[in-house]
């Protein structure tokens, strides 16, 4: 696995503000070649609000 960079709690917070953002993140690290915004609520209807 790789390195990842130290952040602050501050930074964490920031960077995810809502559990979209957090599912955005885990989907483009996931599947980076795959990723399309639009394809979330297609590919995983389950993850909807």
């Amino acid at each position: 696995m790789a390195k990842q960079e130290k952040i602050t709690l501050l930074q964490f917070q920031k960077m995810f503000q809502t559990e979209e953002d957090c599912r955005t993140y885990l989907f483009k690290m996931l599947w980076p070649n795959e990723y399309k915004q639009n394809s979330l609520q297609t590919r995983f209807p389950f993850l909807a609000n």
